[in-house]
């Protein structure tokens, strides 16, 4: 849930960056544009939820391969 909120995040910054130039309007009194500040945060988001779901995938793969493996074959006691 949290990759696909990152990315979605990300989409809507950049195509805010992207669609308006006064989206933060006490940058432009400053005298900075706000484009590379929404297009560095969708950059960070997007990257940060790509790495999210990554992770996310190795660990549902890993959590099922561990309980596969762990009952192949049973344990026998052995006699002391």
């Amino acid at each position: 849930m949290l990759p696909v909120l990152m990315l979605s995040c990300a989409a809507v910054t950049g195509s805010a960056g992207i669609a308006t130039e006064n989206i933060y309007p006490v940058l432009t009194l400053v005298g900075v544009p706000s484009i590379p500040l929404c297009l560095s945060i969708a950059l960070v988001l997007g990257i940060s939820g790509i790495l999210a779901s990554i992770i996310s995938i190795i660990e549902y793969i890993d959590r099922h391969s561990v309980q596969a493996t762990m009952f192949l074959e049973p344990k026998e006691q052995k006699p002391c």
